[in-house]
């Protein structure tokens, strides 16, 4: 790092947290920045507001505003290779969509992102999903969609879990459907045929709510935090 500035100049990073000397302001920042890597983008600064908050101490800024900043450090002097944790946390919808054109816009750069955000997945062209130390799956988002989920999911509510679980036990040996239950809520996924013969078998039962839709990529974050907090509750027991 110290002896090769042509490496550096090459990479950037946005850590969880950053920590440099306090009572430096953000103007100090932005001088920083271009001390450390000579070239500084004045674009990418103005589209995260960075300029706005050059009279602000860097350790007094709001949650948001720390976070343009320091994206503004990882992105600005243009690097090959891009590391970002949780690029869009604490960022409001204008700068999380300003993130994410800048990061779309570096398409012929490597970026490697750890997400847990739909909004940060809709920009991957792969996904790995990492467990308990390891590599549980990786594959384009599409594909780990319909891997882990299927092309469709259906959820409905019953009145009562008397009713959920006579229609549970009619849904589980149904050909291409996936189901599982939580009191009067069952939620199914598979193809999407099979979901559409499941839906007409509901005429006639005492329905209150039915969603019907494709998979998406929040379902797939919500599929893996379920299975990581479930293996962390069994293992606390």
């Amino acid at each position: 790092w110290a002896s090769r500035p042509d490496l550096r100049q090459r990479v950037g990073a946005l850590l969880q947290r950053s920590a440099p000397p306090a009572g430096l302001y953000v103007r100090d920042m932005i001088f920083l920045h271009r001390k450390l890597y000579s070239v500084s983008s004045g674009e990418v600064a103005v589209r995260l507001g960075v300029t706005l908050l050059a009279d602000k101490r860097y350790d007094r800024l709001s949650r948001g505003e720390t976070q343009r900043v320091d994206l503004f450090m990882a992105l600005a002097h243009e690097p090959r290779l891009i590391f970002l944790d949780e690029p869009f946390t604490g960022l409001d919808a204008r700068y999380a969509d300003v993130a994410s054109e800048l990061l779309a816009e570096r398409g012929d750069r490597t970026v490697v992102m750890s997400c847990h955000r739909a909004a940060e997945l809709t920009l991957a062209t792969r996904i790995t999903w990492i467990a308990a130390g390891g590599v549980k799956a990786d594959a384009t988002p599409d594909s780990l969609r319909r891997r882990l989920l299927h092309d469709c999911r259906m959820r409905i509510r019953f009145p009562d879990a008397t009713a959920a679980r006579l229609f549970f036990d009619q849904s589980r040996g149904v050909a291409g459907v996936e189901v599982s239950i939580d009191s009067e809520v069952l939620s199914l996924s598979g193809r999407e045929d099979a979901l559409e013969g499941m839906r007409h078998a509901l005429n006639g039962q005492p329905v209150t709510a039915l969603e019907f839709g494709q998979t998406t990529l929040t379902d797939v974050l919500h599929l893996c935090a379920q299975e990581d907090t479930s293996k962390e509750l069994a293992h606390a027991e």
